[in-house]
């Protein structure tokens, strides 16, 4: 790599990876009912998946990151061409981001969703191996997977209600075509 090349320069310092396809998640995972469980992005075949990276003690993951996480499971929860899931990414605070903050979190904000916990490694990367593969930024972190397993957006925050209005406006444009 040399210097004449910011291109490739650029996508070492961008977070994200939109446009590129999802890789897999693995991830110690809990049911929608806090149970031992599995999520894998391969088999949400032909559906959108929202994926919320945090860590328990991050205070905007719980000013913004879960109330957006909520509001749009109040209105997507239960539609069948939307996946939801959530995984605690750790980076730091290893003590404290715990599989157990995973359930307690999941309890608290009354999500009935997939949840995981990627342990990091405090000895070695900085990031988790999920925030490597994603390219994330830190927490809160939102990753938008198409129905073709094609990463949408990839970045800190969304506005719920454009993100709404964006599910919304999809899922009207397929149902009319199939009128």
């Amino acid at each position: 790599m040399t210097a004449d090349t910011p291109e490739t320069l650029e996508n070492i310092h961008t977070p994200g990876i939109v446009g590129r396809r999802a890789p897999e998640i693995q991830a110690q995972w809990i049911d929608a009912n806090g149970e031992p469980g599995s999520f894998s992005i391969a088999e949400q075949r032909r559906r959108f998946i929202y994926l919320y990276f945090f860590q328990a003690w991050c205070d905007g993951c719980h000013r913004y990151g879960f109330p957006a996480l909520q509001q749009l499971l109040a209105e997507f929860g239960d539609h069948p061409d939307i996946r939801f899931a959530a995984v605690q990414t750790v980076f730091e605070g290893f003590e404290e981001n715990t599989p157990g903050k995973v359930a307690e979190l999941q309890q608290q904000y009354g999500l009935t969703i997939p949840m995981g916990h990627d342990a990091g490694d405090p000895n070695g990367h900085p990031h988790s191996a999920i925030m490597q593969h994603y390219r994330t930024g830190g927490t809160p972190w939102v990753v938008i997977i198409d129905p073709n397993r094609k990463v949408l957006y990839n970045d800190f925050h969304v506005d719920p209600q454009a993100t709404a209005n964006y599910f919304r406006k999809h899922f009207e444009m397929v149902e009319n075509r199939e009128m």
